[in-house]
């Protein structure tokens, strides 16, 4: 232990000024740097997130599309295989568009089916309308009927699958999470029962005459229809609390949903459920329902456009929010090393400076040395020639002397 902190100590004693700065600055960006990533990396998780909502709102534009074709041939087949064969040209103009819903539909499972893992779901659904095409023209009025409401129940659990492989089930934010439910959850279904309801009411018709199981067949599906819409209703409200800002864009396309709705349930009643005969044209039944219908998908376009529109919102603020922490960042980390930089570069000078003093002070030093030295050989060489100079003269003094007492004694 003793050993490690004698090395400890030994490396930071070789550690140098520059040195030092280098690793506090180290240890200042470090942190700074770590807690920048995971800031981008959380906006970059959430507008991968929020394109992935996007995709589910594409994906789910375009089967919307083909419910409501789907619904439209189910009365449309109903109608002509109970015996009105005015709905014939209809019927094949209808065929054709689903067709190239299809078509539609494929190129979007192309683009996004690895993603969402929506391709083996929609390859079945996909092969049981083109069974249903194949057949259609040989049924009976209530085969059709069955075998076209099959299809569009897989299509509500399709759009069912892409709401939750499309982030769209798990949505943070109220405004958006209410209008991902009316879309998803709400309008399709009601528009499902209504077309139901549209298609079996044209059989009744037709045939002239209502049973008792077919006003229970169909009060059953008209009392569906009243729950969902006071769901509907209550969303709604709430959106429009969360976001003031998309009542005006939708309040108007709800009220004509829910008004042409209760305008073809009244009709319903009146006109089959509780009417002793049957006075109604297949083509005026058809119609309100098909305006209710229609009312209900039109309400469905505002609202997706409003949620795609909240969503493409969102992710350019993530990206400006991201761009940002990009910029700041890069400021930041500018001015440090701008700071950085000009401290070394002052440090490196002290340095220097101090280099050259201590330099100095050592030259000086010698000097003084070499100059006491000289000092001390000059006072030696003074002091040997004054101890010489002594010695001459006693010499002399000496030899006069002696010369005296000669001198004396002759």
């Amino acid at each position: 232990m003793k050993k490690l902190l004698a090395s400890i100590d030994s490396f930071i004693s070789r550690i140098r000024q520059p040195q030092w700065f280098a690793i506090i600055s180290l240890l200042f960006i470090l942190p700074f740097a770590v807690v920048m990533y995971y800031q981008i990396a959380m906006l970059n998780s959430h507008i991968a997130f929020t394109r992935k909502e996007k995709m589910g709102i594409e994906c789910i534009q375009s089967v919307i599309k083909f419910l409501k074709d789907v619904q439209q041939d189910r009365g449309m087949s109903t109608a002509f295989l109970s015996g009105d064969l005015s709905f014939r040209k209809k019927l094949e103009k209808k065929q054709a568009e689903l067709k190239e819903d299809i078509w539609i539909i494929d190129s979007i499972d192309e683009k996004y089916g690895g993603i969402l893992k929506t391709t083996d779901k929609w390859n079945n659904l996909k092969g049981k309308c083109q069974k249903l095409e194949a057949m259609e023209w040989g049924m009976t009025s209530e085969e059709s009927f069955d075998a076209h409401s099959e299809p569009a129940s897989d299509i509500l659990s399709f759009i069912f699958h892409i709401r939750s492989a499309s982030n769209l089930i798990i949505d943070s934010y109220f405004d958006s999470h209410y209008l991902i439910g009316i879309t998803t959850i709400r309008i399709p279904p009601i528009t499902e029962n209504i077309g139901k309801i549209r298609a079996f009411g044209i059989t009744v018709i037709v045939k002239g005459g209502v049973t008792e199981d077919e006003k229970i067949k169909l009060m059953l599906m008209r009392e569906s229809i009243k729950p969902t819409i006071d769901v509907m209703e209550n969303y709604m409200r709430s959106a429009f609390q969360e976001n003031p800002d998309i009542e005006p864009l939708l309040k108007t396309y709800f009220h004509d949903a829910v008004f042409t709705t209760n305008v073809f349930m009244d009709m319903l009643n009146s006109k089959i459920i509780n009417s002793k005969t049957i006075d109604i044209q297949t083509e005026e039944y058809f119609n309100a329902a098909t305006i209710a219908i229609d009312a209900n998908f039109m309400l469905y376009d505002a609202v997706s456009l409003t949620l795609d529109g909240l969503l493409q919102g969102r992710i350019e603020r993530h990206l400006r929010e991201k761009y940002y922490i990009i910029v700041s960042s890069a400021i930041i980390a500018a001015v440090f090393f701008y700071i950085f930089a000009r401290f070394k570069a002052s440090l490196t000078e002290q340095i220097r400076v101090e280099e050259r003093l201590k330099t100095t002070v050592k030259e000086k030093e010698m000097l003084l040395k070499e100059l006491h030295h000289r000092v001390k050989n000059n006072l030696q060489i003074i002091s040997s020639l004054s101890s010489l100079q002594s010695e001459y003269i006693q010499f002399i003094q000496g030899n006069i002397f002696q010369y005296k007492a000669e001198y004396k004694y002759r």
